[in-house]
């Protein structure tokens, strides 16, 4: 990637539409994360809790959005 955020959230606009499995959703969460819009990394990883993960993956993926938007201390609840 060169750098270019608006590109970047175009490609994960596209990728995670797409997202239909919980593997596939744990990786749009993590892109989303990349491209700074951890609103969005919560939103997939309680979809992915509707589609079967764990309450512990559900509990990472919230997390990490979380400490991607510098709220450590609801990470940490």
């Amino acid at each position: 990637m060169r750098g270019d955020i608006a590109e970047a959230r175009e490609l994960a606009d596209r990728l995670t539409a797409a997202a239909v499995s919980v593997e596939a959703l744990t990786l749009a969460n993590a892109l989303e994360r990349t491209v700074k819009r951890p609103d969005r990394a919560v939103a997939l990883a309680e979809r992915a809790g509707k589609l079967g993960a764990s309450a512990g993956q559900v509990a990472l993926m919230v997390g990490a959005a979380q400490v991607s938007q510098d709220d450590r201390a609801a990470a940490l609840k």
